[in-house]
């Protein structure tokens, strides 16, 4: 499995949950955190080897909630 895959695996809950909080509808919340994922794959490379993914899973997740609201 490939590292972003693993990152999807372990963290796809958390955006999942994040998402579902703000946009109360789940339909909508996969919608976004499929749209958080997408963002991630093309953002994986520009990120930092030391730092936590996390924090910018939330950002990211709050982004495409705006993307899919």
């Amino acid at each position: 499995m490939s590292a972003e895959g693993e990152v999807i695996g372990r963290h796809v809950h958390l955006v999942y949950s994040a998402c579902l909080r703000q946009l109360r509808e789940p339909a909508l919340a996969e919608e976004a955190t499929g749209t958080v994922f997408a963002m991630f794959a093309r953002e994986a490379g520009k990120l930092k080897k030391e730092m936590s993914v996390v924090p910018w899973l939330f950002d990211a997740a709050h982004e495409g909630c705006g993307l899919c609201d």
